[in-house]
């Protein structure tokens, strides 16, 4: 496993990431924030899923905003690509899960590579 770049960003390999990222949840303004993210080709769907955790989106955003609940529309954006989601409420180590289908904001690997 190799160490993060420069700019924090740790991605071995396609269909990870680990770093940092530009999280938009239900339309509210962009926050910075850590997120770890993977992903695989669900043959069986037929189409790419990925998940992952958000660190530090409850302190990053407007304290005005009402809590996320499960199922909150998001848009993470990172160096890597953006992709849309679902997060899930805030846990108990205050990150939130994310629940994606289709385009990951993260490279994926070709479809021709084999594991």
């Amino acid at each position: 496993m190799s160490d993060a770049d420069e700019h924090g960003h740790d991605d071995d390999d396609a269909g990870s990431y680990s770093g940092p990222a530009t999280v938009t949840v239900a339309g509210r303004r962009p926050v910075e924030v850590a997120v770890q993210l993977v992903g695989h080709f669900d043959p069986i769907g037929g189409k790419f899923v990925w998940q992952g955790r958000i660190r530090g989106l409850s302190a990053a955003s407007d304290p005005a905003d009402p809590p996320v609940t499960d199922g909150t529309d998001v848009h993470i954006a990172t160096p890597r690509g953006a992709g849309d989601g679902l997060l899930a409420a805030q846990d108990a180590f205050g990150g939130h899960v994310v629940t994606g289908v289709g385009a990951p904001p993260f490279a994926q690997l070709p479809d021709d590579v084999d594991r």
